[in-house]
């Protein structure tokens, strides 16, 4: 297969490889899963596991001029591998005003291959990428006929690694949370708020830390008998803070992207739910 050759940006060409073999993927998963009715006790547990023979990574090679040629190739020698877990354990705690209070742990990695030259090599390299995320969590869930509460938070840790710049590599701990409640007062009211929270601290690629938190509100009004007429108020990022935020690693770079997303508004609703369905057969 050949790309197509365009000639938007001069210094870069990528070149087709009619030597290019398919790769093989493997994955293996596993979950297990328990509750107990008497004690209101779940446990949850799944991980995965998996790997790329004859993978298809890049070839980027730059000369002296700043000029780049890419190319896909297979890769021999080295497997590609990718894995995962997440665990949790909840459990329903009266003392605690029937709160289901509960711990879970995501985990996962990878690692990645590419070969590389840069201006300021003489050979071809393999440059290996390791991806590491763990992060344990506190949940609390709280549900009653009138009221609704959720909470979870906990600390983060991310590592992206590469053999050609370990001095240059982004790992650190962070910190993420979010919840949410929702309160129906008398008068047909009814108060709604989620938030969540997201810190990632600056690192060795990254002279600069992240942080924000969202908080959205709405407060409903229903009318009639059925309440099928509601009136709605709703603030979207009252802290105005929605910022498009990413760090990741591919082939031989470790790239951080900000972006806009949709900050603070206010929004209006009347909504009415109105069903014209006919009923059964009257009852003589």
């Amino acid at each position: 297969m050949q790309p197509v050759k365009v000639n938007d940006n001069p210094l870069y060409q990528p070149l087709g490889n009619p030597n290019l073999a398919p790769s093989f993927n493997s994955r293996f998963n596993a979950s297990y899963n328990s509750y107990k009715v008497l004690s209101q006790q779940s446990i949850y547990i799944s991980g995965g596991f998996g790997f790329v023979n004859k993978a298809i990574v890049s070839n980027t090679q730059t000369d002296s001029t700043g000029k780049t040629i890419a190319q896909s190739v297979n890769l021999y020698g080295k497997t590609p591998i990718n894995y995962n877990i997440y665990s949790s354990i909840n459990r329903k705690l009266k003392f605690l005003f029937d709160s289901e209070i509960g711990l879970s742990l995501n985990a996962g990695g990878s690692t990645s291959y590419s070969y590389v030259k840069s201006q300021f090599s003489d050979e071809v390299e393999l440059n290996q990428i390791v991806n590491t995320n763990f992060s344990p969590s506190l949940n609390i869930n709280r549900y009653k006929d009138k009221s609704e509460i959720y909470l979870s938070f906990g600390p983060s840790y991310n590592a992206q690694v590469a053999s050609l710049q370990k001095e240059r590599s982004n790992k650190g701990w962070g910190l993420q949370g979010w919840g949410g409640m929702s309160f129906t007062l008398p008068k047909k009211i009814k108060l709604q708020a989620d938030g969540e929270y997201t810190y990632t601290p600056k690192s060795p690629a990254f002279n600069t830390s992240f942080e924000q938190i969202i908080i959205n509100a709405s407060i409903t009004k229903s009318f009639f008998k059925k309440e099928d007429l509601k009136f709605t108020i709703r603030g979207n990022d009252l802290f105005n803070q929605n910022r498009g935020f990413r760090r990741y690693a591919y082939s031989n770079m470790i790239t951080q992207t900000n972006y806009n997303n949709i900050s603070r508004y206010f929004m209006f609703s009347l909504v009415w739910d109105f069903n014209k369905m006919g009923g059964g057969t009257p009852q003589k």
